[in-house]
């Protein structure tokens, strides 16, 4: 199997440029992934514990409630429509490529995405009769639950997901510190982002522009050979003589732009609403004084 140098994770604005700054991963445990079985051997121990086998699995469950995933996929996988729209905001949010440290001290593979075989696991519970647990050492029991966090069904295979999992005690941050981003990328809906995320881009920009990461935005560009719209990273950088950071100060015109707009709509949103309602006032006062004409003429006579 090839060397895996690069890891791309799909994210919101939240912490991506503290994570991007601060050169970390954020590691989960896989009791809150989306797929149930996701992890089996830990999923089904710490969430489906019977009382007739907990004691007995005492063991398996210290080893399950160590284990935290980081999970990212290849950097080939950007152009994904459904990765933008599962993790990344809805094409809002922003793909970093990590660069895979040279030391590590968790296991990182790419998931293999076959059927799940849950009979091990059966045999590991005695299928249900505590009494036909089967004896095993705790590296038998270490590599059972390691093993079944790097199988996932097919039908998550468009993830083409990498996970790096590493042990941690229960008072321990779930971060690692030393994953640098090499790149990174911008969903294409990047521009709808409310106006504080805008100002987070044009943060992650800046600090990308110092430190030479290189961004890209994505987009959707339509395929002439096929006749249909694509999901495609942005090539902004034509020319070999234009600037390197012209890159980043043309997504920055962007945004600035756009947050232009919105003030100016916003001022012109406010004074609308103050003319409608000094005429609606006005129309009030006018009816007000209507009726008060006859009642002041009945007082005069």
């Amino acid at each position: 199997m090839a060397e895996i140098k690069n890891v791309v994770k799909f994210t919101s604005l939240d912490f991506a440029l503290d994570m991007i700054k601060n050169k970390y991963i954020y590691l989960s445990s896989p009791l809150k992934f989306n797929d149930p079985l996701d992890s089996y051997f830990i999923t089904f121990l710490l969430k489906r514990p019977s009382i007739e086998t907990e004691a007995m699995l005492k063991e398996y469950i210290n080893i399950a409630e160590k284990k935290f995933i980081f999970c990212g996929t290849t950097n080939s996988n950007v152009e994904n429509v459904l990765m933008w729209s599962h993790y990344g905001d809805f094409h809002r949010g922003i793909a970093l490529n990590y660069k895979v440290p040279h030391k590590l001290v968790g296991s990182l593979k790419a998931v293999n995405y076959d059927p799940h075989n849950h009979e091990g696991f059966m045999e590991v519970i005695g299928k249900g009769n505590p009494f036909k647990i089967p004896k095993k050492n705790h590296k038998e029991k270490e590599k059972l639950v390691l093993e079944s966090t790097f199988v996932k069904d097919r039908e998550w295979s468009y993830e083409k997901e990498i996970r790096y999992l590493i042990n941690f005690e229960k008072h321990e941050s779930k971060i690692e510190y030393g994953w640098e981003v090499e790149s990174l990328y911008l969903g294409s809906e990047y521009l709808d982002n409310d106006n504080e995320n805008l100002e987070k881009i044009i943060e992650i920009l800046d600090f990308s522009r110092e430190h030479t990461i290189k961004v890209f935005p994505m987009e959707y560009s339509f395929n002439q050979r096929e006749k249909r719209f694509q999901l495609k990273k942005k090539e902004l950088m034509q020319d070999e003589n234009m600037l390197e950071d012209e890159n980043y100060l043309r997504i920055r015109r962007d945004i600035i732009n756009e947050l232009k707009d919105r003030m100016e709509d916003s001022i012109y949103g406010e004074v609308i609403k103050k003319i409608a309602k000094d005429v609606a006032l006005k129309e009030t006062k006018a009816e007000i004084s209507r009726q008060l004409i006859p009642l002041q003429m009945k007082t005069l006579k």
